[in-house]
């Protein structure tokens, strides 16, 4: 699922850099060297990251 229409940034992308160790949008944003641009995916972005923080808290 395409998370970032204006940075061609999907989930797959977003889940990689979440295993490389990145642990936050902004920091996505950097790994992939793009800003966003129109705004819409932070929310969906911001989710993602945080379920994947609660996840690693849990282990």
């Amino acid at each position: 699922m395409y998370i970032c229409l204006c940075n061609n940034i999907n989930s797959k992308k977003v889940n990689y850099a979440l295993e490389k160790g990145v642990s936050s949008t902004k920091k996505i944003y950097s790994f992939y060297k793009c800003k966003p641009k129109c705004g819409k995916c932070i929310d969906l972005m911001n989710c993602i990251v945080e379920k994947d923080a609660d996840k690693i808290k849990s282990l």
